[in-house]
């Protein structure tokens, strides 16, 4: 389908790339953004041929966050309709049963922040800047904070929250924001470079995989356990499962069918 404000791109290896194409506007996350994103995972998601999403930014910046534009002056109905875009677009990503990349071109703020904390994995440039800024208008990151929690301390969370500072890659890198960090030229083989790995992971692997992480974030420790094992009582009676047993006896690679 056709996007307005996002590029949807097929690469080698069953790999889309998603580009938040709006760089005049600093790729902010407008309701039309986001609704386009949450087609786009739709798109992704029932698309048996790819296999990862990478999720980057046109221009400059990677995502500078919400419209505040459209935000002001709002009434109580228009800004729970807008507001309740977002955590549409982070739940429909952690459950795509698919590998997620944010791919940070350059600057990420607030929403953001938020979008590359809801990929599963993040690779940025090291002209990248990270923060959740909202504290500098007089707002808070509330959305936003439900994803970081899942990534950072307490104490370096609400530092984050309460300053509105923002930092820099390796910043970033070092507290557990972002997995890696690579110099700007370098950012498209880096990412390119990850995604191939997991776009020949076993699907089914990753799809049950990826499901029991989500699931079994909130649930007590026992129960987590009892959900675990029955999740891998599933993948193991998966073809691709009993193939990946077999190649590891036979000691050859496995030939994966996506089932």
């Amino acid at each position: 389908m056709s996007y307005q404000n996002i590029l949807l791109e097929r690469r080698g290896d069953g790999i889309a790339l998603v580009t938040l194409n709006q760089p005049e506007r600093r790729n902010a996350l407008t309701a039309g953004m986001q609704q386009d994103l949450l087609a786009a995972i739709r798109e992704v998601k029932e698309d048996a041929g790819l296999r990862v999403m990478v999720i980057t930014g046109a221009g400059p910046v990677f995502c500078a966050g919400a419209d505040l534009s459209y935000m002001r002056g709002r009434s109580s109905l228009e800004l729970r309709e807008y507001l309740a875009l977002f955590p549409m677009v982070t739940a429909g990503m952690a459950a795509m049963g698919k590998p997620t990349i944010a791919a940070v071109n350059g600057l990420a703020l607030a929403g953001g922040t938020g979008i590359t904390m809801a990929c599963d994995l993040a690779v940025s440039s090291e002209q990248a800047r990270f923060g959740v800024t909202e504290t500098n208008v007089g707002l808070w990151p509330m959305t936003i904070q439900a994803t970081i929690s899942r990534s950072i301390g307490r104490k370096r969370l609400l530092y984050l929250l309460m300053t509105g500072d923002t930092m820099d890659a390796r910043e970033a890198e070092r507290i557990g924001l972002i997995n890696k960090v690579v110099p700007q030229d370098e950012l498209e083989g880096a990412w390119m470079e990850l995604a191939t790995k997991l776009a020949r992971k076993s699907p089914p692997s990753m799809k049950i995989g990826k499901d029991s992480y989500y699931a079994m974030e909130d649930m007590e420790w026992s129960q987590s356990q009892a959900f675990l094992r029955e999740c891998l009582v599933t993948l193991l009676n998966t073809e691709d499962a009993q193939e990946g047993l077999q190649a590891f006896l036979d000691k050859r690679p496995p030939q994966w069918k996506g089932r």
